[in-house]
């Protein structure tokens, strides 16, 4: 024992019941024991029921028709697992010591990925201080589903839009309303029966007939009303009111005001010997040059500007004279990963950087 400031501590006991534990009046030491041994028992009880839900239908758990993947109930025996190494953690301290350096040496064999994002579109930060509820078209179910969803973590309105393998049944309603072969007037009378106040229209995805929609409702002025545009890609992000009141005409998709670009090579995940990076890139200030990002943006790499007559035609209102970029890489360049991520990097006119989404790729 010692005395410190005239207060009495003892080494903390090996058995991991503190003193004040053991001096606890009243209690015997077989209760202490099962107090201690409890942790333990919950670890086991998540471990097993997380293994026979698992099972899903094979098991005699009742309610399963509603579950996607039964599967996943493996989570609650991870959860279980969890504990008991905390609990083995903590008794003996040298596992930590070990858990921590085979967790390195894990993490070289099988690096994380880190996916570097864009900034969220304008439209996402202005509907963050708007009292409403939303619908951002297309509404198809397909990829551009989960983007909706990621900025949804910008503006946090409620919306109709989601990504799941299982869907309510207003979600295919909409659905099925929106893949008929022609967008028939029941689809907005729906958006208003259900609450809507804002349609999102991403125009970048509208083609003819999405556009022959919009046309329609917008010229009757009684359902359809526009709010504002934002910048996104060449075309932008369009907002409509669905209290009516007409507005700006879909032809307008086609002129943007943003820098954005694309590209086309090399595709998400190929593993390349040779690289051939190519695509394009617009701004309304004029490219004054294009760079491939490497390695999180660590090694940078400029790309080739070339002239490209049926882009620039297509897009007049772009001042671009060489709207297309490659750049030839004979093998992987110096400092690169073999798996690595590439970013382009657009500079306009004014020195502005505008950065594209990111993707994986190998190299041999």
């Amino acid at each position: 024992l010692s005395i410190v400031g005239g207060v009495r501590a003892s080494r903390p006991h090996r058995s991991g019941v503190s003193p004040d534990r053991e001096s606890s009046p009243g209690e015997t030491p077989g209760e202490r024991g099962r107090d201690a041994r409890t942790p333990l028992y919950v670890a086991l009880l998540w471990i097993v029921v997380g293994f026979i839900g698992s099972l899903g239908l094979h098991a005699f758990f009742a309610g399963f028709g509603a579950i996607r993947v039964p599967a996943r109930w493996a989570n609650i025996t991870y959860v279980g697992m969890a504990m008991l190494i905390a609990l083995a953690l903590a008794r003996w301290r040298w596992i930590a010591v070990a858990a921590a350096v085979l967790f390195v040496i894990e993490l070289r064999a099988a690096p994380i990925r880190w996916f570097i994002t864009i900034p969220a579109p304008p439209v996402y930060r202005w509907l963050a201080s708007q009292d409403v509820r939303i619908i951002e078209v297309p509404f198809d179910g397909g990829p551009s589903e989960y983007d909706t969803m990621r900025f949804a973590t910008i503006h946090h309105r409620p919306m109709a839009n989601g990504a799941s393998g299982f869907a309510p049944p207003e979600y295919v309603k909409l659905m099925s309303m929106w893949r008929a072969p022609e967008i028939g007037d029941d689809f907005v009378d729906e958006l208003r029966r259900i609450g809507i106040d804002l349609v999102i229209v991403r125009g970048n995805e509208i083609f003819d007939r999405e556009e022959r929609w919009l046309r329609r409702e917008l010229e009757r002025g009684r359902r359809l009303g526009f709010v504002q545009r934002f910048d996104r890609g060449r075309s932008g992000d369009w907002v409509y009111s669905t209290r009516g009141g007409g507005g700006a005409m879909p032809q307008e998709f086609a002129r943007g005001g943003s820098t954005f670009g694309s590209l086309d090579s090399p595709m998400p995940a190929q593993t390349l010997t040779r690289g051939w990076f190519s695509g394009y890139a617009m701004s309304p200030y004029g490219v004054r040059e294009v760079n491939l990002l490497f390695n999180n943006g660590a090694i940078r790499i400029p790309a080739f500007l070339f002239p490209d007559a049926g882009l620039s035609k297509a897009m007049p209102w772009y001042p671009v004279d060489k709207p297309r970029f490659h750049r030839e890489l004979t093998g992987r360049p110096p400092g690169v990963w073999p798996s690595t991520d590439v970013q382009v990097e657009i500079v306009d006119g004014r020195g502005g950087r505008t950065r594209l989404d990111d993707r994986w790729i190998e190299w041999k």
